[in-house]
């Protein structure tokens, strides 16, 4: 995981370095995307991008995505991705829109690596997880948080 760094600003503790003198879309994207679960995959890494939270799990390949994604006002069975679904590296399962949260408006993206990538260095695995995904025992979600001001 990328070395993460505390730091208080008015009173808040921020998680990443990036976080600390952050916009206000980004904080609460950021405090969204801790009350986000993925049963039976880990956390392995965190990070912001363009003032998004970017999760990054590994778990079990085979596993009920759908079940296993868990956060509020997020319903992944109601949330098609919108087009197109697949990237270069990434295809998207579920995308939720407009889900209140702290008087913004926030989205949540759930993406699960595609099998036939060849290098996906830049997730931040380690060694072991690398292997796993590679043989096709483990395989990765990418989700992304982003909140805005609604309207």
């Amino acid at each position: 995981m990328r070395t993460v760094l505390v730091c208080l600003l008015a009173g808040t503790v921020c998680l990443a370095a990036a976080t600390c003198g952050s916009s206000v879309e980004e904080k609460v994207g950021g405090s969204y995307a801790d009350q986000v679960e993925v049963d039976g995959f880990r956390l392995v890494d965190r990070y912001v991008r363009a003032e998004d939270t970017v999760l990054v799990y590994v778990g079990p390949s085979g596993s009920d995505v759908a079940a296993a994604v868990k956060a509020p006002g997020f319903d992944f069975g109601s949330s098609p991705p919108a087009a197109p679904t697949v990237g270069l590296l990434f295809q998207y399962l579920a995308e939720g829109y407009r889900i209140p949260y702290r008087d913004m408006s926030c989205r949540l993206s759930v993406a699960q690596l595609k099998e036939d990538v060849a290098s996906f260095d830049f997730l931040g695995l380690d060694a072991e997880d690398t292997k796993a995904v590679k043989s096709g025992q483990s395989t990765v979600l990418e989700l992304t948080v982003g909140c805005r001001q609604p309207g």
